[in-house]
Order: structure tokens, then sequence, then C-alpha cells
């Protein structure tokens, strides 16, 4: 028992230093250990202004949970709260615990320059998408390079709407309008409030994403794409091949001449290249040409070692449409 809880220990200590050296790039809220890139499997501890956010999602590390809570405690003083997957906790045949109860009502996030604020009621399993952080200032320095600002803006599966609200408050765009299944209004609208953005600035339709660009006939000068996974396992990635094609159709459907599409896919089953290639054929049944101006994967608090692994998901295109 003293043996792994000194493992695990030395685990978490090891990968909150590593967050450290990281600190400059990572600022202050982040994924602070990332299951079994960081040598704990199961394990994910995300770093917020005002908590800690913990999930275990295996049965082993289970039985060690107060090694985790003491080992975190030790290194940081906020408070801890602990977001159970239930799917994954279900296949581990691990119940869902009653914990202590933590005062914590909003999750607090800085988000480059954005000050985000997502009430519990609204967090997703894994509270904020800290891995595109970086793609977000890549964008904004793409688009001052080409002296681009004042834009119309997507801003498709927005959720807490960080790709949307960095636009705004850089004032690369003069308008967003967000796009999202969950009712996200109060996230929204409490961010820009937060964040002294002018409330005209933004809109957001609560709605199917497919539907929504069906029936919508605007275009737009830039449009954001950031879907969840459409695969969680290798069987289903023809079908999420399939969704990606007829999204991103109609994506490049509705984007302005000489505009700006953000394609994103967090599905790990499809490659980078095979991503751009879906892409590239659908953009051609449209005549619409395209340029790659940007590659970008996840941020380095979500390590990769090697690509053809597990743990390397993330891709991020931006292209140029004629």
């Amino acid at each position: 028992e003293t043996v792994i809880g000194n493992a695990i220990e030395n685990c978490i200590n090891t990968a909150f230093a590593k967050r450290k050296f990281f600190q400059g790039l990572m600022g202050p809220c982040g994924r602070m250990f990332y299951g079994d890139q960081d040598g704990l499997p199961g394990l994910i501890i995300d770093k917020y202004c005002n908590v800690m956010v913990v999930q275990i999602n295996t049965a082993g590390l289970d039985r060690y949970e107060h090694v985790v809570i003491s080992c975190i405690e030790k290194l940081c003083s906020l408070p801890i709260k602990f977001l159970d997957n239930s799917n994954l906790r279900k296949l581990e045949s691990i119940p869902i615990r009653e914990r202590a109860a933590v005062n914590v009502t909003t999750l607090e996030v800085l988000d480059n320059d954005v000050h985000i604020r997502i009430p519990m009621t609204d967090v997703q399993k894994a509270g904020f998408y800290f891995d595109h952080s970086h793609n977000r200032i890549k964008l904004l320095h793409l688009l001052k390079d080409l002296q681009l600002s004042d834009l119309s803006v997507l801003d498709l599966f927005c959720y807490a709407g960080a790709w949307g609200f960095n636009l705004i408050k850089q004032k690369a765009a003069k308008k967003v309008h967000f796009v999202d299944q969950g009712d996200f209004l109060v996230t929204l609208t409490e961010t820009g409030q937060c964040n002294s953005i002018d409330p005209r600035s933004f809109e957001f339709t609560r709605g199917d994403v497919f539907k929504f660009l069906e029936s919508n006939k605007e275009g737009y000068d830039l449009i954001i794409c950031d879907p969840p996974a459409f695969a969680k396992s290798n069987n289903k990635v023809s079908q999420a091949i399939e969704g990606y094609k007829k999204l991103f159709h109609e994506c490049l459907r509705r984007v302005n001449k000489n505009g700006i599409v953000v394609a994103a896919s967090c599905t790990h089953g499809i490659s980078l290249e095979e991503f751009s290639n879906l892409i590239s054929v659908e953009a051609n049944k449209l005549g619409r040409s395209i340029t790659i101006l940007d590659l970008g994967t996840q941020r380095m608090d979500h390590p990769v070692s090697c690509l053809s692994g597990s743990a390397f998901y993330l891709k991020y295109i931006c292209y140029h449409v004629n």
C-alpha cells in the first residue's frame, strides 16, 4: 500500500512540476494531469481559477482516492471537486460516490485574455476545453497578420464561447453568432458581462447545428466548427467521416468569398490527413478553392510523446476559402 501510494504521489508531483515549466505558455488554468501520459491511466486533474476538478475513471486508482486528494492539497490551496464520468465508472464497476459538498457553483476560467464563467449546471464532461487555447491564439495572430478585423463570425458547437469571445475581445469579430444544442445562454451572457463585452456583439441560437446550417441562409466571413468527437471507437469511424463531410460541406457553403473556415476534430480514429482530405473533397463538390493557412494540435498540458499514440487526438486546420 505504501509503495503504491508513494508511486502515485510521485506521478502527480512530476506532472505538476512539468506544468510549472509550461506555465508561461499555459497561464493560470489548465490540465495538470492527463491520464496515462502522466503515468496514471484514468486520472484527470484540471486547475481553474477557483477550484481543482478531479476525475478518477479506473477501479485500481479509485482505491487510492485519498492519496490523490492528499497530494493535490499539498501542491495547491484550491478546493477540490470531483467530476465523476458515470459511463467510464460504470465500465470499471466503480460506484458514484457521495462526497462532502464543495461550495463551488461556477467554474472560473482564464482562457488567454478572456474570463469565462461556467455554471456547474452547464459543465460538460471535461469542464472546459483547454486543448484548443493555443489554436485560438494562433487564429488571432493570423487574422492580425492578414489585417482582418470586424468580421461576421459563426461559432458552431460553441459551448462556453471561448473561440468567439477571444475574437470579440481582440476586435477581430464585429458580431459572433453562437450555436449549440445545449442551453448555454446564461454562460455566454455571464461571460460577456465579465469581459465588458457589448451584448449586441453576439447572439445565441440553441439547436441542432446540422439543422441550423441547413436552414440558415446567411453568409459569414469566418466560420469556426469545433464539434465533439463523432466516434468513440474505431468501428464508428466511417460513420464519423460521413458526419464530418456533411458538416463541413455546409460550412464551406455558408462562408463568404475570401472567408476563413476553422475546422477542428477531436475524433482520435481520423488522422489529420484523412480530415483534410474529406474537407478538400467537399470544397471540390461546391467548386470552392481552399488553401490551408495554419495547422495545430492540442496544447502542451495535454502532452503527446508520439503522433501515432492514443493521446494524440486534436486536429486544427485553418482555411482560406474562395
